[in-house]
């Protein structure tokens, strides 16, 4: 018995007979296996995907890596700790007031202690003159 067909191809009100029955199956199966295709294409997408992160990846660590070597060859570098200011002597020889031997093992300390020979030669003169008289009051008592 023929049916009336819609644009989908879809028949409505109409019984089936066994030869349209095997010929919907048929239809059916050949659905099911044309569905199956894409995703094999599927599987060679997430391939694709795997390898572009991966590349992304690698080339995100190389990038890093620059960075980081560019960044340790431009930063300036500190001097060192031990360092010792220079003028040291010679600013602690202007000091009025005391005795050669008492600037001598001033500057000893200084010399064995460079953050605070550092410190002293970034202090104004009155402040050097109290750090030294600190000094040589406690190393000097009698």
């Amino acid at each position: 018995m023929a049916g009336v067909v819609v644009e989908s191809t879809k028949t409505i009100g109409t019984a089936t007979t066994s030869t349209e029955s095997d010929e919907d199956e048929d239809c059916i199966s050949t659905a099911r296996s044309s569905a199956k295709r894409p995703a094999k294409k599927a599987k060679k997408d997430v391939s694709e995907e795997e390898d572009l992160i991966s590349t992304l990846g690698r080339v995100g660590s190389e990038l890093a890596a620059a960075i980081v070597t560019a960044a340790k060859k431009s930063a300036p570098q500190p001097p060192p700790v031990d360092e010792i200011p220079d003028n040291l002597y010679e600013t602690l020889l202007g000091m009025e007031g005391y005795s050669e031997t008492q600037i001598d093992d001033y500057y000893i300390f200084l010399v064995s202690n460079p953050r605070s020979a550092k410190a002293f030669m970034k202090m104004g003169h009155v402040g050097q003159l109290v750090w030294m008289d600190r000094y040589i009051n406690k190393e000097f008592k009698d």
